[in-house]
C-alpha cells in the first residue's frame, strides 16, 4: 500500500480486536504490520507501574530482556549522594545503567561523578 514499508494503525474500537475480524487487518485487505490500542496501551502502562512501584515509567525492550525504568528519587533512594562510579560497588547484584537524570527543568547526562539528588528523575536500563 503506497510502497510504505512498515503500517501502523491506532485502533480504539476492542471489537476489532476480535478473531471474528482478524483477517481484515491481513495482507490481503488492509495490510497493518502494528496495531496500537490506547485503551490497551494504558492497561500495559497500569500494570506496569503495580509491578514496578514507584516508577513514573517501565518501558520493556528487545522482548523483556530491558526495561528502561523512570523513578523519583526521595529521601530514602539508596542512590542519593553517591558518584555513580560507586554504584557498582553499593549494587553488585544489580546490573543497570543511569540514562538520564532530569532536576527540575535541568535535563543531566549522568557521567561518572554524577551524584543524584532528592526530587532528581532518574531513567535508568535494568
Amino acid at each position: 500500500l503506497f510502497n510504505v514499508p512498515k503500517k501502523i494503525a491506532r485502533i480504539r474500537g476492542q471489537s476489532y480486536r476480535d478473531a471474528a475480524w482478524a483477517n481484515l487487518f491481513s495482507r490481503y485487505n488492509m495490510p497493518i504490520d502494528v496495531i496500537i490500542s490506547p485503551e490497551l496501551e494504558v492497561a500495559r502502562d497500569i500494570t506496569n507501574r503495580l509491578v514496578v512501584p514507584g516508577t513514573t515509567n517501565d518501558v520493556p525492550l528487545a522482548d523483556g530482556r530491558l526495561h528502561l525504568i523512570g523513578l523519583v528519587c526521595e529521601e530514602d533512594c539508596p542512590l542519593l549522594n553517591t558518584a555513580m562510579k560507586q554504584y557498582g560497588l553499593l549494587f553488585p547484584d544489580l546490573s543497570f545503567t543511569v540514562l538520564a537524570i532530569f532536576r527540575g527543568s535541568e535535563h543531566i547526562t549522568p557521567e561518572i561523578d554524577t551524584q543524584v539528588q532528592i526530587g532528581d528523575e532518574v531513567h535508568l536500563l535494568v
